[in-house]
């Protein structure tokens, strides 16, 4: 069965039914982006995961021996362990003996690191790191063809102040407004097909326990490009909807850096209500939550 059949059966992949995360639902995105540029793209990371592009045609292959977690991760092994675990009960990777995914020449075990979370001490919490850019010249990054990853550019910050001079000169003595918001967990909606969940291997430090995730590092250098696709949706959606400003019709302005939204909008009539209410929808309907 391996990894991929192990994964997929965790997951509740069936063939009708192969979704990897049953949160996105692409017959939704078919009906209400059906002019977004990327929309197919969107709708085949939904049903079968990201597909990742390596440089080499052959058989990916996992470094051997597998190497141990950073300083920081091995001395606060109960912190790293915890969280692990708890993406393990998300239903966002699956858990095995070292030994049995070592077994797979696919398997790749990439280390981790434990970061300190702002004033947070390491024994306490932290963020991990998986280091999928080591070892060098071997590493997880150096083996994805990022010419074929998803653009990843977002919105210039200029734009925010261009937003608010635009509507100081069209509702001079009206209030203006801004709604700042984020996608909770980004990265980790972002499903990984199972043929290729091996290359995002770990050990839980001090222990003979393996882990591979099913999404979309937050690390791998391809991440960011598809986390667009999915964001850029959320993004579309809220610009092509719009209400009525002093008897006219505007369309819904957002600015958005990865996963921070920022909306600005002027204080008439309904127009913030609606423009908040349709930034929700828009993340529910991407992401399958209110993010």
């Amino acid at each position: 069965m391996g990894i991929e059949g192990v994964l997929r059966i965790f997951r509740g992949q069936t063939s009708t039914d192969p979704r990897p995360n049953k949160a996105l639902r692409p017959k939704l995105y078919r009906q209400h982006l059906s002019d977004y540029p990327d929309l197919q793209l969107l709708c085949n990371i939904a049903e079968h995961g990201v597909v990742p592009h390596w440089c080499s045609t052959s058989e990916r292959a996992g470094v051997r021996p597998v190497p141990q977690s950073y300083p920081s991760a091995e001395k606060e092994a109960t912190v790293v362990t915890h969280r692990l675990v708890t993406e393990y009960y998300r239903g966002r990777c699956i858990l095995a003996s070292s030994s049995a995914l070592s077994e797979e020449p696919a398997f790749h075990s990439s280390a981790f690191a434990l970061v300190p979370k702002k004033d947070i001490p390491l024994d306490q919490d932290g963020h991990i790191i998986h280091d999928l850019s080591a070892p060098p010249g071997d590493s997880i990054n150096e083996a994805t063809n990022t010419d074929w990853t998803p653009d990843a550019r977002w919105d210039p910050y200029s734009s925010l102040a261009d937003r608010v001079l635009e509507l100081r000169r069209q509702y001079p003595d009206a209030t203006i407004y801004a709604l700042g918001a984020d996608i909770a967990e980004a990265f980790l909606h972002v499903p990984v097909h199972s043929n290729h969940a091996s290359a995002f291997g770990g050990t839980i430090p001090r222990s003979q326990t393996g882990i591979v995730s099913g999404t979309a590092a937050f690390g791998w250098t391809a991440s960011p490009g598809y986390f667009a696709v999915f964001g850029k949706a959320a993004r579309h959606y809220q610009r092509a909807g719009s209400s009525y400003v002093l008897g006219l019709p505007k369309p819904f302005w957002i600015f958005q850096w990865v996963d921070d939204i920022v909306c600005i909008e002027v204080d008439i009539g309904d127009r913030l209500l609606r423009a908040e209410q349709r930034l929700r929808d828009a993340i529910k309907l991407v992401f399958g939550s209110d993010g």
